[in-house]
């Protein structure tokens, strides 16, 4: 949550992908602002089970510091 006069949030949502669970997970990145849902540029990320789960976490923290920095950068062009 960013305080400021109005609420904005950077939010992670994750989700199976498919009817049933396969073993991929998805995520997507978006920006809360009052009355919208921005979703970020680059916003998604996939999740496999078979990844090597050190390899999995060194690509979502490198895609997680991008979108953190997308999500700041939004936010200032939205106030």
């Amino acid at each position: 949550m960013l305080n400021t006069a109005r609420e904005y949030a950077l939010a992670l949502s994750f989700h199976a992908i498919g009817p049933r669970y396969r073993g991929i997970v998805g995520v997507v990145a978006y920006l809360e602002v009052p009355g919208d849902v921005l979703v970020l540029e680059g916003g998604t990320f996939l999740i496999n089970y078979e990844e090597d789960p050190a390899k999995a976490q060194a690509r979502f923290s490198t895609w997680l510091d991008r979108i953190i920095v997308e999500g700041l950068n939004e936010w200032r062009r939205v106030l």
